[in-house]
């Protein structure tokens, strides 16, 4: 955990949680959040070009970061999502935005082999 990190209490959460998904009827699309904020190319390209092909590889250690390297989630959250770097945002301060970038970028890391998460 970082000094960057910040959670807020219990009653911060209602005033953050999004109407964007209730306004469109939908999430947002991975390609509305990539114009929004291109960063999240990056960490999607890194994601892809992760090497899993060594005898063990756990996706879920790349995910979350070992001290002192942080994963790709650490990243992604300040990116988007409600705690995300910059400020509120519309689109890019939502649940719905960070569920889809996540979904996006864990999907394109290889599979775990022989790790203790299975």
């Amino acid at each position: 955990m970082t000094d960057r990190m910040v959670f807020g209490t219990a009653e911060d959460i209602p005033e953050r949680v999004s109407s964007y998904g209730k306004r469109l009827g939908r999430r947002p699309t991975w390609m509305e959040l990539r114009k929004l904020e291109p960063r999240l190319f990056a960490l999607l390209k890194e994601a892809k070009a992760t090497d899993g092909s060594g005898e063990r590889f756990c996706a879920n250690a790349v995910w979350y970061g070992y001290p002192p390297y942080p994963g790709l989630k650490e990243r992604v959250t300040r990116l988007v999502g409600w705690f995300r770097d910059g400020g509120e945002h519309p689109v890019l301060s939502t649940a719905e935005a960070y569920d889809v970038a996540y979904e996006r970028i864990y999907d394109a890391l290889p599979d775990c082999r022989d790790c203790c998460c299975l």
